[in-house]
């Protein structure tokens, strides 16, 4: 029962990471998110780059997760979603 729990956690950073850096999200939020990043430190910094980027995402959430539950395996999840994006690209 405890693997559900971190494939059911590796989802949800799954899901969330590729929302915030592909989807609008709910009322637009995550797309004016992206656009405030750009426009704020242009579109060849390193924050632009990273908040369009579910590889990037997913490991900062994976980081959160670990430390407010205190189980390092959370950073599974963002292993789990490179692997599902690289796989998407080839």
């Amino acid at each position: 029962m405890e693997w559900l729990t971190h494939i059911s956690a590796w989802l949800i950073i799954y899901r969330v990471a590729t929302d915030i850096a592909y989807m609008d999200g709910p009322f637009d939020a995550f797309a004016y998110l992206r656009g405030w990043v750009v426009q704020r430190f242009g579109s060849n910094h390193w924050m632009s780059h990273g908040v369009q980027c579910p590889i990037c995402i997913s490991f900062w959430l994976a980081i959160i997760l670990a430390v407010v539950f205190m189980d390092w395996r959370m950073m599974a999840g963002a292993g789990f979603v490179t692997l599902a994006i690289r796989s998407m690209r080839e």
